[in-house]
């Protein structure tokens, strides 16, 4: 985790700052990139290499110094199929998933929570590729998230600030954690909890993180961190909802190219997940 503040990432506004290692990759050219640099971090468990991101008007390129040279991703907007944002304190990163020459490729950016505006604006830069700003602001209805607000705060917080202006919500699912015992007293996890926000143009699933129950005679569930993924309607290929009678579950399944993201839900939000299934593809229609 980058740790110190020598190792904090920061942008980069003329090529004479960029470090000497990547220059050849950078061909000078106007309009300068938007550019962070992400120096190597070898302090704590988690150790990062140095990376470059690189933010052009179509595409984003990451570089990533290794042992034996540099390495070059480049994702096109068009191609990427989701954003991945996660934060765990002050460990935050960015996952970009893509298809790369008919490959699924997937890049990690790792940041000190600190600085986490400098990559808000490529998260906002590749949700904004698949929005069309129908809305101001102003007018932005979150009416539809109001059943979080008694059942989660942080989850109604951390929904609200996930829609874009000009996002329209269609519909919201909401899971709680779900455990199951073992041993007696003991707790197993089976998934954490989440919401499942379906938009006019995206996707949103949130997961809170937090400390495993390890068993029931812990009294407190310390949440500490959160997962957004921002999955734009036009790269959804399917989504499917499996039922396990027996254990009383559901697997909701989403299709992107080359990859698929699963989520558990309890069969008593069904119907909830059934409804919102039915509204995706009724977008889908339309758009047709």
């Amino acid at each position: 985790m980058p740790s110190i503040t020598v190792s904090w990432a920061r942008p980069i506004i003329s090529y004479e700052e960029i470090p000497h290692i990547f220059t050849e990759f950078l061909p000078q050219k106007e309009p300068f990139p938007y550019i962070i640099h992400s120096p190597p971090d070898r302090w704590g468990d988690r150790r990062t290499n140095g990376k470059l991101t690189c933010m052009y008007q179509d595409k984003i390129v990451v570089l990533e110094v290794t042992d034996i040279k540099v390495n070059e991703v480049c994702y096109w907007f068009k191609d990427i199929n989701y954003i991945e944002q996660g934060t765990l304190l002050l460990y935050s990163w960015i996952g970009i998933h893509g298809i790369i020459d008919g490959k699924l490729s997937t890049s990690i950016i790792e940041y000190n929570s600190v600085v986490a505006d400098l990559f808000n604006r490529i998260v906002k830069a590749i949700r904004q590729v698949h929005l069309i700003l129908e809305h101001m602001a102003d007018d932005l209805d979150l009416s539809k998230l109001e059943f979080l607000n008694k059942l989660n705060y942080k989850f109604y917080n951390y929904s609200h600030d996930s829609i874009l202006p000009g996002g329209k919500i269609i519909d919201a699912v909401y899971q709680p954690d779900i455990y199951e015992k073992f041993l007696v007293v003991f707790k197993r996890t089976i998934t954490l909890a989440h919401v499942t926000i379906l938009t006019d143009k995206e996707l949103i699933i949130i997961i809170i993180k937090d400390e495993e129950l390890v068993t029931v005679k812990k009294k407190y569930n310390f949440k500490n961190g959160g997962v957004w993924a921002y999955i734009p309607l036009d790269k959804i290929i399917n989504m499917t909802i499996i039922v396990n009678e027996k254990q009383g579950l559901l697997t909701f399944i989403l299709c992107v190219e080359k990859d698929t993201i699963s989520l558990i839900f309890s069969d008593l939000q069904q119907q909830d997940l059934g409804d919102l299934l039915r509204e995706f593809k009724a977008i889908i229609k339309s758009d047709d």
